[in-house]
């Protein structure tokens, strides 16, 4: 429940734009042509592994000589010259990661005098139980003491190839990653003119690295979770065991064939272990090749709505300041790291958070079920794709978001 206090706050809600509104905004349409693209065997599994060649662009030596800035300071510097820039709309789900920027966002409006950010919150139905976050969002919006705040309904308007995301997808021709373009559309159209902020990344920035799984094996503690024997493995074992990991991790893709396991095992094989030093590790970000193609997708499907784009989290000079507070050892775990970013402005109940809301519901609604019923099996190869064993997971109660991808490509080949 919404407090009193809380309600009486001037918030804004609004209806879910029609298609053609939403496309009304589109002033660049060719920029979809430069989305990222997933071909090969990264679209078996909807995820591009591996990395880019070269050397990584992201260096932990400061420029100039000057010592590195805590990401605190690197955080708020890139909210406060959006907000002074013009109008920020800032998505906002409830989970850690936007909520933290958003609070962020919200004290530096106000310490700077700056106009406040639009929250920009979708929300589902209650039947889609995995994507329910409005208990986390109504804490943080109390909290902040939030002035704009739009809310917007949605039900199987967000769907992958539905009325919007199949217009868009059509006009960039060729699978994109990450999939979801009717909701990147949605929230790009709103920021026109302005700037569109995000919690994009966080979830790897923050994420366990191999030396904090191995310190938390020295001090004794994690042997109990599965999930964590299981990434120590993925990520320290030798490369026998971590194939064999890796291999067991596609019995959730059905719908490969031994071809494609075998491919995906020879990708493990090659893969390098990441640097054993947390800093470093963190550092070969900019050489993943999710964070190049997702990154180059998401600020052209911005650039088409005409609305500029700042993903605080993924910006080289805030891994840059990440990398040198965390130092060789690294953070010992998100919720430690949370605490000492964001303590003075988030409630104490977010910060130790350990769910995570799924949208995979909404992206493949009615739309996507309705083609995967009559769907002939063109657009895959059969070598590689067991189509029956598809069809039987887009049949699933939630699909699996590693076959979005094919969904795409089966959608586009039967245009």
């Amino acid at each position: 429940m919404i407090s009193p206090r809380t309600a009486e706050r001037s918030w804004t809600t609004a209806e879910l734009p029609a298609v053609d509104e939403v496309l009304g905004g589109l002033v660049d349409p060719t920029a979809l042509r430069r989305t990222g693209a997933l071909t090969g065997d990264d679209l078996l599994w909807g995820w591009p592994f591996g990395c880019v060649s070269g050397p990584p662009a992201v260096s932990s030596a400061p420029a100039g000589g000057a010592g590195p800035a805590h990401p605190r300071a690197v955080l708020e510097g890139s909210l406060r010259r959006a907000l002074a820039a013009g109008p920020v709309v800032m998505t906002f789900s409830g989970g850690r990661d936007s909520s933290a920027l958003l609070a962020l966002a919200m004290h530096v409006a106000r310490r700077e005098r700056l106009p406040e950010p639009v929250a920009l919150t979708y929300r589902y139905p209650a039947a889609d139980s995995a994507a329910q976050e409005s208990q986390w969002q109504d804490l943080v919006a109390e909290h902040v003491g939030l002035t704009t705040w739009e809310r917007r309904l949605v039900d199987d308007e967000l769907d992958l190839i539905g009325p919007l995301g199949g217009t868009l997808l059509g006009l960039a021709a060729h699978p994109v990653f990450p999939c979801p373009l009717a909701a990147e559309a949605h929230t790009c159209v709103r920021a026109r003119g302005g700037t569109l902020v995000t919690g994009e990344i966080g979830d790897w920035a923050f994420a366990p690295r191999r030396m904090t799984v191995l310190r938390t094996m020295a001090r004794g503690r994690g042997w109990r979770r599965a999930r964590t024997r299981r990434y120590l493995l993925e990520v320290a074992g030798p490369r026998a065991l971590r194939r064999r990991v890796a291999v067991r991790e596609l019995d959730e893709l059905p719908w490969l064939r031994p071809a494609a396991v075998a491919a995906r095992r020879r990708q493990v094989a090659a893969a390098a272990l990441p640097p054993l030093r947390w800093d470093r590790d963190l550092l070969t970000l900019e050489r993943q090749r999710f964070y190049v193609l997702g990154r180059r997708s998401l600020h052209a499907v911005a650039a088409a709505f005409g609305a500029a784009r700042l993903d605080p989290f993924a910006e080289p000079e805030f891994l840059r300041a990440l990398a040198a507070w965390g130092g060789a050892r690294g953070i010992t775990g998100r919720n430690p790291a949370m605490r000492a970013l964001f303590a003075d402005v988030l409630p104490a109940p977010l910060l130790a958070r350990t769910t995570k809301a799924s949208f995979n519901g909404s992206r493949f609604s009615r739309w996507s079920r309705a083609f995967a019923e009559t769907w002939d099996g063109r657009g895959v190869d059969p070598e590689l794709v067991d189509v029956a064993a598809l069809r039987a997971a887009w049949s699933a109660p939630s699909p699996h978001a590693g076959s979005f991808s094919l969904l795409q490509q089966a959608w586009l080949a039967s245009r």
